[in-house]
């Protein structure tokens, strides 16, 4: 004879969708922060923009003549704040001291 006292009752529907909520809670992934990934590229773009001006800066004059550059204006160029920078000095100039 078999014995039927062990046996479990079957899920009812509320708790199989219980089940299937925790699991869609689990292995839901989370959407990245665009705007980080945005900014993060903004200014390895802006590192490498300043990192080649440098470069080109450690060059003679008649080099960079030959280029179609002018010192002055590499300076310029290197001292220029990026989009990034200007949107950080307008937040600090509203935020106050």
């Amino acid at each position: 004879m078999r014995d039927y006292s062990s046996r479990s009752t079957p899920p009812t529907a509320q708790q199989v969708e219980r089940q299937h909520a925790a699991l869609e809670r689990l292995y839901m992934p989370a959407m990245p922060p665009l705007w980080l990934f945005a900014l993060i590229g903004r200014v390895v773009q802006r590192w490498r923009e300043r990192r080649a001006i440098k470069a080109l800066l450690k060059r003679d004059d008649h080099i960079l003549c030959d280029l179609g550059h002018s010192r002055a204006r590499l300076r310029q160029r290197l001292h220029e704040p990026g989009p990034h920078d200007a949107r950080l000095r307008d937040h600090a100039a509203r935020s106050g001291p």
